[in-house]
This record gives structure tokens, C-alpha cells and sequence, in this order.
């Protein structure tokens, strides 16, 4: 028997979605399979080109574990898809042999992960994933089959139909049609609900449970007894092997929460989980490190002459390591310079935290986490904290103990242990996290900003507010004081340059304000320590009374305090006394053309600490935002070589033009409260007009073409940064985009009808574009990471960063959207930051971006000082105390 092509050799089974064939292609000389479809989709013109549009999207899943599809074949009448043969039995006929030892099925479940991570990445979802539907080949890999066939097999739209394995007609309902095996369906699918990857993750669950079992999760006489346990019944947990490590059942919990809205997150976590080459409880491999290879980071000059004699001298290596507290000895101060190639996180986020025991320093670099042991000379990447990026960074803390860091990413909040294994997600939360700490009841507090301040367990659960402020006010940087009762925090209303120190009750809520700063930490000295106007500030506090014995003093100048948008102090002091901060110097920065090769020529204007250079509809103008000698939107007119500061009052950034070239709109917090949307005339004539009136902090994004609207991004607690418009007239804002991730754009393309933009969704951050105004498709403009779009003035390409590369991509716009592959211009040290740190000349050619001004050539350090408890006691006496 012949199809086409292909030698039909031998039947492999059959379902619900048709028979399989074991076939040879006589042109490649390659054995396939054949899948022939039924005649409810062959004979179905509608339902025929839908599945071949599917399919023509799985094709594109290129992946070691996923059975590929080859294409389609028509002859005779009949419709076949071409698959890849895969060898071996199916993990269905291995668990028929009973339950399967924990490191195979870890390592089995781990590739499985993979498989499914990959398609997800692509929009793509399984739907109907069991052990039937997995192969395990002789020479060790596994492979998936049927990747997204059963929506490919749907209909397009809510008629009854059998599914690909369930065909009871007593199931079938006109509101959905019910997907996949009954046994490993979620919850939502039962109940003819659309399903997403969550639907994935409750099958990875199920297929889990019944490796280290053999049993399966959901089990019954019939079908409709099946659909009910598992709409109402647990698994039996008691099955699973007694000695399987808490984190495996934790996981297996975590994919069979029956709400999608409490189920793992991303299958990413539980393939990050299972792949662990050591478990809590056993004994790590010698050396083993939660780090990937280490990079060199030296100690160098004078500073490392100083500290190596100072500790010769008789403070002793042994005593920064033994986590003892110092009685004396004298206080060393030195640079740990790092990598001439690392760049620190923006400071609205902290990027600094060392261990109780004074042991081990963490920072926040290249969008990723690196661990310093303070004895070695290098530092080493975390592993699973790079790529993903958010405004607010990863926000290191330590636990008590000092064994773990917790951290965010791409959503959630997780641990990693300082001596190995993968992070490990506490909780997925959609907010941007002001500070967190973690207690030693083993809770952690976080700061919401408006939403207050929250805890939850490390074990995992659902965060609850334990702090709430009014409307106008925000909270962060929480501390539980050793009472274990009470909560120190920084509390703001209006702008964060007026927060005050407070704390609260936790028992009765009772609060009292303390005194001027941010970001206040207590240490065993007796003193707290906060940010105030660019330096640390101590104080000696009463534990008892709850209240300050003496006036506060400086410690360190030029630490790096932010008093825009977050409040944070870039500075960390251990139990023994280490502080390790970053400096306030401003990275003064040069505006420069950059042509489309990579060469670079100075732009003659004044290095300031600009972001954020937008040039003017002529091309004759450039506004900047600057944040010294204070926050503000200067405008450098080019022709003339003259720079104008065009804003006075309050925190000033992000401006955008008009289209005529004759206003900026900009974010300001010049009346109190979070930044909101002003204008102002180019020329700063006359006074700024505002635009919106929010409690929630504003930018703006690009103007419409024709004027008339103005995109901006708002950020809430529960939503992150979403984007909206303001319509001219009625000035009255409307959402665009809201979801539970980070969006924000760079607004829309020359004629109207697009919008590229960047969100976090996929778990790391990428450039699309959609519809304009909507609903409408979206696409993936850019590959493997991608920020800062930025449209050309003619429309025929859009550029963005990734990393240090500049972007660009060919588009079209007429009649619809359509964009080529990505292409690297050029790749330099230029600053990079959301939503665009650079804009493209009229013509395309030249572009202006921002150069750090390093005259001395040095790299990025951090500021140690060992023994600090002895400089708060000398600056800062605890008297009254």
C-alpha cells in the first residue's frame, strides 16, 4: 500500500484522532509515521485548513524531546500528517511494570519538562499529554508525541465533536468540547473550559505521581467516575514512596491545585525543581556550588594592600568567617571591584545583600545574581536568576541562617540555596516587590507600595497583608524587629523623598512614625540604620520603647539611596558587622551618534546622568531626562550646540514629544504623590499643564500620529506596569493592555495602526507588537530576549536591545503586518533601560544613544567596611540606652 510517497509498512494503533501507520518515504529513504485523520476533519473544508494552520505551527517546534512533525500528505482522498517514528515503548507500557524507581522518573520527568517548556515558549500547548502519548527510546532520550494536536484536531468554534480520546456522548456539551484522556485532564478542561499550559502542568502532575506510583492520580470504573475524582477528590498521597524528598511532593501538590489560578506558574519551576543533581536532606557533592563557572573579580591596589595588613594585623580571617560577633578591632575600609564588564541594576531595586555571618556577598548584575565568597577572588553567577527583566530587579535578601537567598523572578518569589541545587519558588505573585526580609519564624515580608506590606510562608502559600495604608500612601522595606511582634517599614505619602521610618504591631496594628529616612534595618549594635539624602545614616534605638535615645549621624557618605521611585538604600549590614553598599556617584553619561556600523562621534553636550534621549519630529532637537544635579527634562538643541533645562519643580523623567514638536509630555511628581502626566511648552515659556490624576505612579510611552492620543504605562500592585491611552479630547484614560506581567512600549508606528511593545509574559522579557486599537493579533518580534523597541520614521524597520546588541528587524505595515528575522547591527557598552535608552535619526542611519563616562577607566566596585558596629559606636553613642 502506497500513500503518495510514502511505502506503507505496518499499522502502530489507532484513537481518537485516526490511525497510525508505520511508513517509508521512498524520496529521503527515512522510516515515518503516518497519521491518516478521520473523516470528520478530512471531509471538513473548514476544519481541514484550521488544522492545517495548527500543524503548520507545531512544525516549527524543533526540540530533542518533542516528536517532530514533517508535513502533510494528500492521495486518493486521503489526509495524513507526517511524523516522526519514534522507536520504543511508551512510558505507559514501563509504569504497567510497576512504579518507577525516584531517579529515573525525575529524569524522565525532567525531560518532559523540557519538552513541554519549549512548546509553551511558542504559544503552544499539549492538551492532552499521558503516559501513552510518551515514548522512551532504547538510547535513553524521551520524546513527547501529539504535541498540540488536539487543538489542531478542535473544532473552530464550539461544535460537538469527538474528542481525541474521549467519545462518551454524555460528556460532550455545546459549551466545550472535553480534550485529552479523562485520567489526566485538569479541572477546567472537565468542565469544557479553554485551556491553557496550566492544563499542561496538571497532566505533568498526574503523569508524575503515576511514574513513583503506578498508580494512577485520578482513577475509576468509567469515564464520568474519573471526570468527577477529579473534579472533587485528592490524589491518594499516601502512595508515594515514603522516603520521596519534600520538594518532589510539594511540587506534585503544586500541579494538582484544582484552581489554575493556585497551580505552578510556569512548568519552567518544576523542571528547574526535578533537574536538582541533589536533594534537601542528603549530603551535596563535594564542591558543589548553586553557581555556574565563576568569573574573575579581582581585589586590586592600595585597597587590597590595606585590608590584607589589616587583617594580618591581627583582626583575623577567622573571625569575618565564624559568624562571632566582634568585640574590637579596628575598621577596615576597601573596594571590591568587579568585572570591568559588570553593570549594576538600576538602584529602584536592591542590588546588595550579604549573609548574617559576613561570609558571603550577593549583587545584582547583567539582569542576573552573582555570590562573593568575601575569602575567594571570584564571583560566580547563580544559576536561575538570569534573563526575565523588571523595573524593580531581583532584590536579594538572606535567610536567617544564612544557607538561603531568597530573590524574585519573572514573577515570583523564590529561594536558592548559597551551597547548590536550583531555585525554588515560594510563591508566584504578579507584584514588584519594595524590599523583602526574611523572618525566624521562616515567613517572609514584602513591600507592596500602595497595597501595603505582606507575608508569607517559605514553605509556600498565599501572601497576606499584615500592613495596610490609606489611599496616596505606600509601604516597603519591611523588617521584623527581635521582639518578633513588631514590623519596621518606610512609609511614604506622596513622594518618596519625604518617607519616614515607622513601625507597627503586628498583634494589634498600632503604629508609630519615627523620624525622616527610608529603608531602616535594626542591628545587634542597638542602632538603626537608614538612607537620608544620599548617605547611611545610625541612630541608636530602644528596643523596649520602641523610640530613638540620641540624634542620628552619618556613617558613610555617597551611598546610594533612592528617593524617586522606591526608597531603597543600596547597603547591607551582616550580624557581625560587614557593610557592603554601593556609591551614590552619579555615572555621568555622553550623548552620542552611534551609525549603524557601530561607530560612535560625541554629541557636544554636557555629560550628566542622562536617560532617556528622545529626538524631536525635525530631528533639530533632543529632550533628555537627567537625574543631577536634579531630576529633569533638559532639551539640546542641535544646530545651535545649547542645552535648556525646560522643568523646575519636583522628580521630573521620561518625556516624549508631539508630533508637532511643540510640547513634552513627561512623568512628574511636582504636586506630591506618585509621578503622574504633565506637558509642557518645548520651549518651558509657560508653566506644565497636568494630564492625568492618579494614585498610581504614570509614564508616558509616544503619541499617535495624528495627536490626538497618548500612550502611557501605569503600574498597580496586582496588575505590574499596564499600558493605556489618553484620548485629545476627552482626556479621559482607557486600557489598552492589562495583564498580570510587565508591559510597556515605545507607543506606535508611523501610521497609527501598530503598537510594539515589551512584556515579561513569556518569563523573560520580549519586544511585540499588536493591533492598534484592537483586538487584533500580536506578534513576536524579537528572538531569545528582547527590550527597548523603537520604530523607524518611514516604518520599514523596528530596532531593539538585546543585551548589548542593537536590533533591527525589516517590517511591513501595509496591508498588514509583517515582520523579517531579527539581525544584529552593532553591539557596544551603551546604557540600556525600559522602555527605550535611545531613538533613531529621520533618515535611519544614525542613532543617538548614551555612553558611560569612565575617565579613570575603572571598574564597577562595592564598598566594604569589616567592623563597621565599631564606627556606629563611635559616630552614633547609644546614651540613654
Amino acid at each position: 500500500m502506497r500513500l503518495g510517497v510514502f511505502e506503507v509498512v505496518s499499522p502502530l494503533g489507532s484513537g481518537g484522532m485516526g490511525e497510525v501507520w508505520k511508513a517509508r518515504d521512498t524520496n529521503l529513504h527515512r522510516e515515518v509515521a503516518l497519521k491518516i485523520l478521520p473523516d470528520a476533519v478530512a471531509l471538513d473544508h473548514g476544519r481541514m485548513a484550521r488544522f492545517r494552520r495548527e500543524a503548520q505551527v507545531l512544525a516549527s517546534l524543533n526540540h530533542p524531546h518533542i516528536g517532530a512533525i514533517y508535513g502533510f500528505e494528500e492521495s486518493g482522498g486521503i489526509q495524513a500528517l507526517v511524523l516522526e517514528l519514534v522507536e520504543g515503548p511508551t512510558l505507559a507500557d514501563r509504569i504497567a511494570q510497576g512504579a518507577i524507581p525516584l531517579d529515573e522518573s525525575l529524569r524522565i520527568a525532567a525531560q518532559i519538562a523540557e519538552a513541554l517548556e519549549a512548546a509553551h515558549e511558542q504559544g503552544i500547548i499539549h492538551r492532552d499529554l499521558k503516559p501513552a502519548n510518551i515514548k522512551l527510546r532504547p538510547d535513553g532520550p524521551v520524546k513527547v508525541l501529539d504535541f498540540g494536536l488536539a487543538k489542531a484536531h478542535e473544532p473552530a468554534s464550539g461544535e460537538v465533536t469527538a474528542s481525541p480520546t474521549i467519545t462518551s456522548p454524555a460528556l460532550m456539551t455545546g459549551a466545550g468540547v472535553l480534550l485529552g484522556t479523562a485520567a489526566y485532564m485538569s479541572p477546567e478542561q472537565a468542565r469544557g473550559k479553554p485551556a491553557d499550559k496550566r492544563c499542561d502542568i496538571w497532566a505533568f502532575g498526574c503523569v508524575l505521581f503515576e511514574m513513583l506510583t503506578a498508580q494512577r492520580a485520578f482513577g475509576g470504573d468509567d469515564v464520568m467516575d474519573v471526570v468527577v475524582a477529579v473534579m472533587t477528590k485528592e490524589p491518594d498521597w499516601s502512595a508515594l514512596p515514603p522516603a520521596l524528598p519534600t520538594r518532589v511532593a510539594t511540587l506534585l501538590r503544586r500541579c494538582l491545585r484544582k484552581d489554575a489560578r493556585e497551580r505552578l506558574k510556569d512548568i519552567g519551576d518544576a523542571r528547574l525543581e526535578i533537574s536538582e543533581p541533589f536533594l534537601p536532606g542528603s549530603t551535596p557533592p563535594s564542591g558543589s556550588q548553586a553557581v555556574a563557572p565563576s568569573r574573575a573579580h579581582s581585589w586590586r591596589g592600595i585597597a587590597l594592600v590595606a585590608v590584607v595588613s589589616a587583617l594580618a594585623g591581627g583582626l583575623g580571617v577567622w573571625r569575618v568567617m565564624s559568624g562571632v560577633k566582634p568585640t574590637s578591632g579596628p575598621v577596615v575600609r576597601f573596594a571590591m571591584e568587579l568585572s570591568p564588564g559588570d553593570q549594576l541594576a538600576a538602584t529602584n531595586s536592591r542590588v546588595v545583600a550579604v549573609s548574617p555571618d559576613g561570609r558571603y556577598v550577593v549583587y545584582v548584575a547583567n539582569q542576573r545574581m552573582y555570590l562573593r565568597s568575601m575569602d575567594q577572588p571570584d564571583a560566580s553567577e547563580i544559576n536561575g536568576t538570569s534573563g526575565g527583566t523588571s523595573v524593580h530587579g531581583r532584590n536579594p535578601f538572606f535567610s536567617p541562617d544564612g544557607r538561603w537567598i531568597g530573590f524574585w523572578h519573572n514573577g515570583a518569589l523564590k529561594k536558592v540555596a548559597v551551597t547548590g541545587g536550583v531555585p525554588v519558588t515560594i510563591c508566584a505573585t504578579a507584584v514588584v516587590p519594595y524590599g523583602a526580609t526574611w523572618t525566624a519564624d521562616d515567613e517572609i515580608l514584602f513591600g507592596l507600595g500602595s497595597g501595603g506590606i505582606a507575608r508569607v510562608a517559605v514553605s509556600g502559600g498565599e501572601p497576606q497583608t499584615v500592613v495596610r495604608v490609606e489611599n496616596g500612601q505606600m509601604a516597603g522595606w519591611p523588617e521584623v524587629l527581635p521582639d518578633r511582634k513588631t514590623v519596621l517599614f518606610t512609609l511614604v505619602t506622596g513622594i518618596w523623598d519625604n518617607a519616614q521610618i515607622a513601625v507597627q504591631s503586628l498583634a494589634t496594628g498600632r503604629r508609630q512614625v519615627l523620624f525622616q529616612g527610608t529603608d531602616a534595618r535594626y542591628v545587634s549594635s542597638g542602632h538603626l540604620v537608614y538612607g537620608l539624602r544620599g548617605a547611611l545614616y545610625a541612630v541608636p534605638f530602644n528596643l523596649q520603647q520602641l523610640n530613638v535615645v540620641n540624634r542620628p549621624a552619618v556613617v558613610v557618605q555617597n551611598v546610594a539611596v533612592n528617593t524617586t521611585t522606591s526608597g531603597v538604600m543600596q547597603a547591607s549590614l551582616s550580624a557581625n558587622g560587614t557593610l557592603v553598599y554601593t556609591s551614590t556617584a552619579s555615572e555621568q553619561r555622553r550623548l552620542s551618534w552611534v551609525d549603524r556600523s557601530g561607530r560612535s562621534e560625541p554629541i557636544p553636550a554636557e555629560p550628566r546622568a542622562y536617560t532617556y534621549p528622545r529626538l524631536s519630529p525635525d530631528g533639530q532637537k533632543i529632550a533628555v531626562s537627567a537625574t543631577a544635579p536634579t531630576p529633569d527634562i533638559w532639551v539640546y538643541d542641535i544646530p545651535r550646540g545649547v542645552q535648556t533645562r525646560i522643568t523646575l519643580d519636583g522628580n521630573n523623567t521620561r518625556s516624549v514629544w508631539t508630533p508637532d514638536g511643540k510640547r513634552l509630555a513627561y512623568a512628574s511628581d511636582r504636586a506630591g504623590g506618585p509621578p503622574n502626566i504633565y506637558w509642557i511648552d518645548a520651549n518651558g515659556s509657560a508653566p506644565p499643564e497636568r494630564l492625568t490624576t492618579s494614585p498610581n505612579q504614570q509614564v508616558p510611552e509616544g503619541w499617535a500620529p495624528d495627536g490626538k492620543t497618548l500612550a502611557f504605562s501605569e503600574f498597580t500592585p496586582e496588575t505590574n506596569w499596564d499600558i493605556w491611552m489618553l484620548d485629545f479630547p476627552p482626556r479621559k484614560p482607557r486600557v489598552f493592555l492589562r495583564t498580570p506581567v510587565h508591559d510597556g512600549g515605545r507607543a506606535f508606528s508611523p501610521d497609527g495602526r501598530w503598537f510594539a511593545y515589551y512584556s515579561d509574559e513569556s518569563g523573560r522579557g520580549e519586544v511585540y507588537v499588536r493591533s492598534y486599537p484592537g483586538p487584533g493579533d500580536k506578534w513576536l518580534i524579537s528572538t531569545g530576549g528582547g527590550a527597548e523597541p523603537v520604530w523607524s520614521r518611514n516604518g520599514r524597520e523596528l530596532f531593539y536591545r538585546s543585551g548589548k546588541r542593537l536590533m533591527a528587524v525589516d517590517v511591513t505595515l501595509q496591508p498588514s503586518f509583517a515582520a523579517g528575522r531579527p539581525r544584529v547591527l552593532f553591539e557596544g557598552p551603551y546604557v540600556s533601560a525600559l522602555p527605550a535608552n535611545f531613538d533613531v535619526s529621520l533618515d535611519g542611519q544614525r542613532f543617538v544613544m548614551l555612553e558611560p563616562e569612565r575617565p579613570d577607566a575603572r571598574p564597577p566596585s562595592l564598598g566594604i567596611v569589616l567592623n563597621a558596629f565599631e564606627e556606629l559606636a563611635r559616630v552614633a553613642p547609644a546614651t540613654g540606652r
